[in-house]
């Protein structure tokens, strides 16, 4: 990418939103909230419900993209429905010094007012994405997004880096004032994307397909249903050991919270590296190779944290859950940028915000499923017996996470050739319409 391009005002309005707002995730999400969480008195099971909360986004946004077809009505969706979250935010950072909840009256209201956070910025980032894609266009589209997601990647390693020592010094009082100050920074993210220019041409207009013509052309996509398959399991898998790995180190392995972030940091570096090899892969052999090599490693997270325990024969559990962690950040973070690259060439123009909707819809539904179902199994004493072996509750969930993820890779590999063909035939009339339009 040439400094020139570095210097428009779309990737200094989006360099901006990525940089603030995501100093303001990286501040209220990961080690920092659960920690937060677990000073406030949270259960097993109190997370295992409010991860399933944070999971229903795309199943709350799905209605709302129907709405949402002219790059004008994106931008209006973006900018109210995320103002209207971090409103739900601030009530989520007073809930412990309201009075006359309750210990459990405060829990259920940092749930209830987390969750909504969640599902409204949820709605107004369904769009974000095609509302970029419109403005800045398929030929500048991997340059534009790869500086937005090492912006976005970086952020959090300078905050973890910055403010991990108040995690074991810290008390509810100090971390409720990091939370204000990640608030205004998260006001400020979102103020970046007013300045955002207007596209110089509109693609595909307004949203005018009924429901069932796009359902009907949905289903008679091989290539999209292959990629909804594959990430309906891949959302259960990550739902069921998102909530429990953070707790299991803390609780179970017995690591300290300011060590468990250093992991955060790592992980969080891991996603950048991810971010510059997935778009050197997708470039050079496409978003499905991209998809099926990652698809050949990711099981290996919860596998691996199965180990945790065991690795002192070897190595120390801080080390050996140190790699673990750096794992799952390679490899998440370019596994979520690949399957909403395939979709983005899946989908007509037209119908992209609903074609990454539904998506969005039914990985929620199962996402919050895995989290539910986290949070009973976490919350129940003794053991299980899973194919023959006694298992404790952590580890059940590591071993089922597995299976889920064995299950995507075979989905994967099966569905390759559809995902191609699909994504190629949706291609070629789109840059026919390119090449006519230059050529008037």
């Amino acid at each position: 990418m040439r400094w020139r391009e570095l210097l428009q005002p779309a990737t200094l309005s989006s360099g901006g939103n990525a940089l603030f707002y995501n100093a303001f995730a990286a501040l209220t999400t990961g080690i920092f909230l659960n920690d937060y969480l677990l000073r406030l008195g949270f259960t097993p099971f109190d997370f295992g419900v409010m991860y399933a909360l944070l999971s229903i986004t795309g199943f709350v946004a799905f209605p709302f993209s129907f709405y949402a077809g002219s790059i004008e009505w994106k931008k209006t969706f973006f900018l109210a429905f995320h103002f209207a979250a971090l409103g739900c935010f601030l009530l989520f950072v007073c809930a412990p010094y309201m009075p006359g909840l309750g210990t459990r009256g405060m829990i259920w209201l940092s749930i209830v007012s987390l969750g909504l956070f969640s599902i409204i910025s949820g709605i107004g980032r369904l769009v974000l994405v095609p509302w970029l894609f419109s403005v800045v266009g398929n030929a500048s589209w991997y340059s534009f997004y790869l500086v937005r997601m090492v912006i976005s990647y970086s952020v959090p390693v300078a905050a973890l880096l910055l403010f991990r020592g108040m995690l074991d010094h810290g008390g509810v009082g100090v971390m409720s004032t990091l939370f204000f100050i990640a608030l205004a920074m998260g006001t400020l993210g979102v103020v970046a994307m007013m300045l955002f220019p207007p596209s110089v041409r509109e693609e595909g207009g307004e949203q005018r397909d009924r429901l069932g013509d796009i359902v009907r052309t949905m289903l008679g996509n091989r290539g999209f249903l292959a990629t909804m398959v594959f990430g309906i399991l891949l959302a259960f898998a990550t739902g069921l050991f998102a909530p429990a790995a953070f707790p299991y180190l803390i609780k179970e392995v017995g690591i300290a919270s300011s060590t468990v972030s250093l992991y955060q940091i790592v992980m969080t570096a891991a996603s950048v590296l991810s971010v510059f090899l997935i778009t050197h892969i997708s470039r050079r052999y496409g978003s499905v190779s991209a998809l099926l090599r990652l698809s050949c490693v990711m099981w290996a997270v919860p596998a691996l944290l199965l180990a945790v325990k065991l690795s002192a024969i070897v190595v120390t559990p801080f080390l050996f859950a140190l790699g673990v962690m750096d794992g799952y950040g390679l490899v998440f973070a370019g596994m979520y940028v690949t399957v909403m690259n395939i979709l983005l060439q899946l989908a007509p123009p037209r119908n992209r915000v609903v074609y990454l909707a539904s998506f969005e819809f039914v990985k929620a539904i199962f996402m919050s499923l895995g989290s539910f179902v986290s949070g009973l199994i976490a919350d129940r004493p003794g053991t299980f017996a899973f194919g023959g072996a006694a298992l404790g509750p952590y580890e059940l969930i590591f071993a089922l996470s597995l299976a889920f993820m064995a299950a995507a890779l075979l989905v994967a590999v099966l569905g390759r050739k559809a995902m191609l063909c699909e994504a190629n035939a949706e291609a070629a009339p789109q840059a026919a319409g390119r090449r006519g339009a230059v050529s008037k």
